[in-house]
């Protein structure tokens, strides 16, 4: 059997992920690549390659067991297993797992005290080269182990292998872990020079049709950090400011095949690589919140234009990316759950870009959209956790351990469609913490706009 990508289709409006892949054959590789659509159907924990494999069976159990894209689980009330994080400060930071409500097909992950206070250190030594490489004592090859996994789950092996590297000689890990480092970085690489070059093309033959062309997201969020090959990029989102339909017709000239198609956006495969070319930039058919929040980024885009990063390719102001970011994971933490991925974007950003955003206009955003805790949260996690030098805004404690907590409590998302139902009608209920307290929304808030974004894309049901 030829090797190719498998990609995952997802979609994140309630809590769960198809399991259902196709085989697009490419460069004889294969990546276990998510992809979100924005129904019922949630996607995992953002859309990021990861795992290499040589089948369909060997994908599906790559990507329960190894890729790294699990569901959050909710802190439960009587918590059964048990363990605990250390945050960067060396305070214990609890974490529980109670599988009862899924004991026959879910599994929970936990790790060690030394392996998430490793991990942390290690990831900050990566985000940042200019400071001098701190692992506080010595790391057992099983450690090792333990972190390689926590990396991929967290959509950053390639940036802690950066960390990793840093190292002396012989506090490094066993040879052999190393070279899978190694290769998982260089394949890493590889596919993120490919997303430029298919970039770089399209927005060549869209210049020539008058067409202007707007990276959202991942590959444009590369250039944030000190190495951009090293940030998962799972696709590459467009924004062609209201020419959808032309592009459309444009990447089948290229020779990209249409994948998927809701109304927000349109996806195709290219060589294997995954576009979404968003006719809008949120889901305006969900609520009249996204509608408004759509307003306001394009009137952003209108007034602070855009930045110019290469031939005919360009990405968002900061304060378009500051309000864009914060809805987009925050849409992924109400459902699925957001990956350390998403706090090292928000934190290399934040460093980055954070003194060319509006704070007047982020502000009050934040404040009419309630996101205002889900950014302090984010904000303050990016400063204990990842190291990042900006100010620290007043978090509740509680709140803060709860947050990241849930981040690591993951588990494998149920692969049977009478499981896959249960997940998406209970999934708010679990997550009613998140809806609640962070983002202060209702659950049956979440219920009632998640049936309306369904109504649109019925035959996603239950794929």
């Amino acid at each position: 059997m030829q090797a190719g990508y498998w990609i995952l289709k997802i979609n994140p409006y309630i809590c769960t992920t198809k399991t259902e892949a196709i085989s697009i054959s490419a460069h004889g590789d294969s990546v276990a690549q998510l992809v979100e659509h924005n129904t019922f159907n949630v996607g995992v924990l953002g859309s990021s390659p990861s795992g290499i494999t040589k089948n369909e069976s060997e994908t599906r159990q790559n990507v329960l067991n190894h890729s790294g894209r699990f569901f959050i689980c909710p802190a439960p009330q009587n918590p059964g297993r048990s363990g605990k994080i250390l945050n960067i400060c060396g305070n214990p930071l609890s974490l529980h797992g109670n599988d009862t409500t899924h004991r026959n097909t879910q599994k929970h992950l936990m790790y060690s005290e030394n392996d998430t206070r490793h991990f942390f250190q290690l990831l900050r030594s990566g985000l940042k080269p200019d400071c001098a490489p701190a692992v506080t004592g010595e790391i057992s090859a099983r450690e090792w182990d333990d972190i390689f996994r926590m990396a991929a789950d967290q959509g950053v092996c390639a940036v802690i292998g950066d960390g990793m590297e840093r190292l002396p000689e012989e506090l490094r890990p066993p040879r052999e872990l190393r070279l899978r480092w190694a290769l998982t970085a260089e394949r890493q690489e590889k596919r993120y020079r490919r997303q430029q070059e298919k970039a770089a093309k399209m927005a060549a033959v869209f210049a020539e049709n008058g067409i202007r062309l707007l990276l959202l997201k991942g590959l444009g969020l590369s250039r944030n950090y000190p190495v951009p090959a090293h940030r998962e990029c799972g696709d590459i989102d467009i924004y062609l400011f209201g020419a959808s339909d032309e592009g459309d017709r444009l990447l089948l000239q290229m020779g990209a095949q249409p994948y998927f198609d809701v109304p927000k956006h349109s996806s195709h495969t290219w060589d294997g690589i995954l576009i979404e070319n968003h006719r809008t930039i949120l889901n305006v058919r969900r609520n009249r919140s996204e509608r408004e929040l759509n307003a306001l980024l394009t009137a952003v885009l209108e007034q602070e234009g855009v930045c110019e990063i290469g031939e005919n390719i360009a990405v968002p102001p900061a304060t378009f990316n500051a309000i864009y970011l914060l809805r987009h994971a925050a849409v992924h933490y109400q459902k699925e759950g957001i990956a350390v991925r998403h706090l090292c974007d928000w934190a290399c950003f934040l460093e980055r870009h954070g003194h060319e955003i509006d704070r007047q206009l982020f502000h009050k955003a934040l404040a009419d959209y309630r996101l205002d805790r889900f950014e302090a949260l984010m904000t303050a996690a990016a400063v204990r956790y990842l190291g990042a030098e900006v100010p620290e805004p007043a978090c509740d404690a509680g709140m803060l351990e709860r947050f990241m907590r849930e981040i690591y409590a993951v588990r494998p998302m149920p692969t049977r469609t009478l499981a896959k139902l249960r997940f998406k009608l209970f999934g708010p209920i679990h997550n009613r913490w998140r809806l609640r307290r962070v983002l202060r929304t209702s659950p049956w808030r979440y219920y009632y706009d998640t049936i309306r974004a369904q109504w649109n894309e019925r035959f996603t049901l239950f794929r």
